[in-house]
C-alpha cells in the first residue's frame, strides 16, 4: 500500500492512492516543463536541524494549491510558492525511482506505478 501521510507538523495527507498517483504525475510533468524545481536547501549551515528538500512553483499554483493542500507557501521572487516536505520527498526517491536532486524521467517514475494506479498518473501528467 502507497504511504499517504507525510511529515510532523502540518502534515501532506493525500485522500486516496488516486489522488497521490495524480499529484506525482503532475510533479513529473512540472519539473518538465520548468514549472517547479526541486532543491536541496543547506538550512544546516545556518543553524537549522538540517537540510531541507523543497519543491520551488514557478508557475501554475492553483493546480500545485489544490494537490498539495495546506503544504504550499510562500515563495520570494520569481518562486511564488514552495513545498516543503522532505519525507515526502524521499519517498518518491526510494520507492518512485523520482531523482529530486538530479534529472526527473518520466519512463523511470512510470516503471515504479501499480498498473491501477497508471490512469491516475497520467490525469496528473496531463493537467
Amino acid at each position: 500500500m502507497t504511504q499517504l501521510i507525510f511529515g510532523k507538523k502540518n502534515k501532506l495527507i493525500f485522500q486516496d492512492e488516486d489522488h497521490f498517483f495524480k499529484a506525482l504525475g503532475f510533479l513529473v510533468a512540472s519539473s518538465e516543463s520548468n514549472v517547479a524545481k526541486f532543491v536541496l536547501e543547506h538550512n544546516e549551515d545556518q543553524g537549522a536541524w538540517g537540510h531541507e528538500c523543497r519543491v520551488r512553483i514557478y508557475s501554475r499554483l492553483d493546480e500545485f494549491k489544490a494537490l498539495f493542500a495546506n503544504k504550499v507557501t510562500a515563495g520570494v521572487g520569481n518562486c511564488i510558492g514552495r513545498i516543503n516536505c522532505n519525507d515526502y520527498l524521499a519517498y518518491l526517491e526510494s520507492d518512485f525511482n523520482f531523482n529530486y536532486t538530479g534529472t526527473i524521467v518520466k519512463a523511470d517514475v512510470e516503471s515504479s506505478i501499480p498498473p491501477q494506479h497508471r490512469n491516475s498518473f497520467d490525469d496528473g501528467y496531463n493537467l
